[in-house]
């Protein structure tokens, strides 16, 4: 597995969830995994992602409603943080906590430590991408598009070697950066 769709903060929006099944049908045809990062809200939501016959890693956000009912409908869910390997890198998937400003802090603290080669999360609904450190650190933003201008999603592709975070409207790339370099 080489491409990796990430989204966040879907909150029910079925409209934008069946936008996102024309971009990967159409700009996301290599993506092997989609990672979500939390606040996928109801499990008739959930399903509309796992008819997609991608490989799903699902964590649970704040605003997951019937968290028992999710983890039924998909065992695979988890509750934040999860630590993974993607590529062989040391992630690490998280919601966040409590305000967006609380949850920067949390996550480049975290990047500085440099204890992981990449850290996603979502929460704050605003996307984010940058390097710290030696550490990729990505929002994918709010697939919903709720308390935000737009609706985004996020990919990391280790075959091009990028990141980058794509406007759910056109598919066009609103942030990018080269993956970091491992020794």
């Amino acid at each position: 597995m080489s491409t990796y769709l990430i989204i966040s903060d879907t909150h029910d929006n079925l409209s934008n969830l069946e936008v996102l099944k024309k971009h990967v049908n159409t700009y996301l045809r290599n993506v092997d995994t989609i990672i979500h990062l939390g606040d996928i809200t109801s499990p008739f939501t959930l399903k509309e992602l796992l008819n997609l016959g991608i490989e799903l890693v699902v964590i649970l956000g704040n605003n997951d409603g019937d968290k028992l009912l999710l983890k039924e409908v998909y065992g695979k869910i988890s509750e934040p943080p999860l630590e993974i390997r993607l590529c062989g890198l040391d992630t690490l998937l998280i919601h966040g906590f409590k305000s967006a400003s609380i949850t920067h802090k949390i996550v480049n603290a975290l990047a500085r430590g440099g204890d992981y080669d990449i850290i996603l999360f979502g929460h704050t609904h605003r996307y984010y991408l940058d390097v710290v450190g030696s550490t990729l650190v990505m929002n994918p933003g709010a697939l919903s598009g709720y308390l935000t201008q737009q609706p985004t999603y996020g990919v990391v592709d280790f075959k091009e070697g990028k990141a980058y975070i794509a406007s759910l409207i056109n598919g066009r790339h609103l942030l990018s950066t080269s993956l970091p370099s491992r020794t």
